[in-house]
């Protein structure tokens, strides 16, 4: 069942929670969030839809009374006739698992790696609510709720994979039986089908429970495939709101239309990606105007006059855009407007570049209590990798894909097998000499998923990128920092600015140009698009596939989604357990997959889009 199937009519259920004038702030008095209103009924699913920086996280954190220290919120915020606003830590403590729980994007940070799974339950039950005896059985059934085997409860985070941690968070969350769960961004991080098993079991959970529940994503297909209702939220305000079915065939605010737009397609390969341009403002530089103004192509004098305020369109339906009655039709074309369709860059008779025959890797894992074991990684693995081509990565985690490029980096070594990169054989880092081993460094170079972990945050970008070009030696030719940040399309004033002035996309365009100053001949991707919000997603994306023909560069491209492969790669390899279980062209094996995995990957993209049957 999904948001856009036949679910029990709620229009006469209550309300659970009503939130109203909801505004945050600075100590400073900086405005982040302002005047924002919310209701929700009992057994309801809300969807809170926006890019990073558009305050849906704080206004979940408002409403729990978890605000960051330093913040203030101001107006109504009433969960089953608690106040929750000014309401005491103490009263607060008391409603939080078993009024209220929150569920966080990131399950390892909300679990303590020392601590078992089952004691992270019982700890997370409320206190006398199981006798002693029965405790054993409650951590079971627990389990048993989120699709984990009783087992789990001896085993540590650690020993866990992504889904499996995300699965023991949402039982530590649902331990004291809530009557609202908010899940903030809770699958950013998972891959296709872990993905769709969460959506999955929050949907039957909140089915079972009569629960009502708060999803927080910037991904609108997700939105519309789990909720009831949308909210849509930009530089700190609601833009749009209405019924997920209403919203998922027409929009009634550009900036809703921007986030569909750019929704990379999965059925075909697109010459052009949608995007939105420019990043989210503060709300306080666009409090006496239409907050999307400078971004939006149907931007008039009428726009920058005043604040709109929502207004109803239709059945359910509020828009804040004041031009609504006039672009109502332009708008609505421009949602159903599908991506045009092309064929991939041909890179012609290339040369071959990367050779790799039948890899061979383990880990010895040491758990805190047990023997030590040994767990393959990769089991025989080969592939190779022309000049200028781009070969797409997929897997569930612990599939392999990382390993591949811990091994090309040089930062583990193959039990077996061999890595051929052009004149270099890579299958030992430690029998290189010192040159070669410089060599291959500045050959083969990393973009990873997080671009903040991989900047240091106490340097401006301008230092950062001029150290690369210290080592590279291109400084002497010429090269500058304004150079580099023109190439991956960012002002040159952003060399003093530290990363943490820049938004998740300007950040990631500034590892790839460092990456890019030693002109490497591959670029490992890891995830590169995976935390980014869909139009900064489509950005980097085209950057990529633009620097790509320019220099000519091959491209690993490390991914779970499958969508977003088949906007850059030529080819593509589906791994499973450290084995190559299909492989061919994206058209082949996305479109006519013959393995039961693939098929299984591609039903789980279908699902979660809402194209499935």
């Amino acid at each position: 069942m999904t948001g856009l199937q036949e679910r029990e009519d709620l229009t006469t259920a209550e309300n659970l929670l009503s939130v109203s004038g909801l505004t945050i702030r600075t100590g400073d008095g900086r405005t982040l969030v302002r005047e924002v209103s919310l209701e929700l009924r009992r057994g309801e699913t809300l969807g809170i839809v926006g890019e990073s920086g558009s305050g849906k996280s704080l206004t979940a954190r408002a409403i729990t009374g978890l605000l960051p220290r330093g913040l203030e919120a101001s107006g109504g915020a009433v969960l089953d006739s608690i106040s929750t606003l000014d309401a005491p830590e103490s009263r607060l403590r008391k409603i939080r698992g078993r009024k209220v729980a929150l569920l966080m994007q990131d399950p390892f940070t909300m679990l303590n790696p020392l601590q078992t799974a089952g004691t992270h339950i019982i700890e997370s039950l409320p206190k006398g609510a199981i006798k002693r005896g029965a405790v054993g059985a409650e951590i079971e059934r627990r389990l048993s709720e989120v699709g984990l085997a009783a087992d789990v409860a001896e085993r540590y985070p650690f020993q866990l994979s992504g889904g499996m941690r995300q699965r023991l968070a949402t039982a530590c969350a649902l331990a004291g039986d809530p009557e609202l769960l908010i899940a903030d961004e809770p699958t950013t991080a998972l891959d296709v089908t872990t993905q769709s098993e969460v959506l999955n079991l929050l949907r039957e959970i909140q089915a079972e429970r009569h629960m009502a529940l708060i999803l927080i994503t910037h991904d609108l297909g997700v939105a519309f495939s789990v909720c009831d209702r949308i909210q849509v939220m930009y530089a700190g305000s609601t833009v749009e709101e209405g019924p997920a079915q209403a919203l998922v065939k027409t929009a009634g605010h550009p900036y809703t239309v921007g986030l569909k737009r750019a929704e990379p397609p999965f059925r075909h390969y697109a010459p052009e990606l949608s995007t939105i341009p420019g990043r989210v403002p503060s709300a306080d530089s666009v409090w006496k105007q239409c907050a999307f103004a400078a971004r939006c192509s149907w931007v008039s004098d009428q726009c920058l006059e005043e604040r709109p305020s929502l207004q109803p369109v239709g059945d359910m339906r509020r828009t804040a855009c004041v031009r609504i009655d006039e672009i109502d039709e332009e708008l609505q074309a421009e949602m159903g407007i599908i991506a045009q369709e092309g064929k991939l860059p041909d890179i012609g008779a290339a040369q071959p570049l990367l050779e790799i025959s039948d890899l061979e890797k383990s880990y010895r894992v040491s758990p805190l209590l047990g023997r030590t074991r040994t767990v393959p990684a990769l089991k025989g693995v080969s592939f190779g990798l022309r000049t200028g081509e781009a070969l797409g990565l997929v897997g569930e985690t612990g599939s392999g894909k990382s390993t591949i490029a811990r091994l090309l980096l040089g930062l583990t070594s193959a039990e077996s097998g061999r890595i051929i990169l052009g004149d270099l054989d890579l299958s030992s880092y430690k029998s290189l000499s010192g040159r070669e081993r410089r060599e291959a460094r500045r050959r083969i170079q990393m973009v990873f998923q997080d671009p903040y972990s991989s900047l240091n945050p106490a340097r401006t970008i301008g230092g950062t990128l001029s150290e690369v070009l210290q080592i590279s030696g291109r400084r002497k030719i010429g090269t500058s920092v304004a150079d580099l940040l023109t190439q991956v399309g960012l002002p040159a004033d952003y060399a003093s600015r530290l990363p943490s002035g820049l938004s998740g996309g300007e950040r990631q365009r500034v590892a790839i140009a460092r990456a890019l100053t030693l002109e490497p001949d591959l670029l490992i991707c890891d995830e590169p698009v995976a935390a980014l919000d869909v139009s900064a997603q489509a950005q980097v994306l085209e950057l990529l596939r633009d620097l790509r023909a320019r220099h000519q560069m091959a491209m690993l491209f490390i991914t779970h989604d499958l969508a977003v492969v088949r906007q850059v790669a030529e080819r593509l390899i589906v791994l499973r357990h450290g084995e190559v279980v299909e492989s061919g062209s994206v058209e082949q094996v996305l479109e006519a997959p013959q393995h039961l995995y693939t098929k299984k990957l591609v039903q789980a993209v279908q699902q979660t889009r809402g194209e499935g049957d």
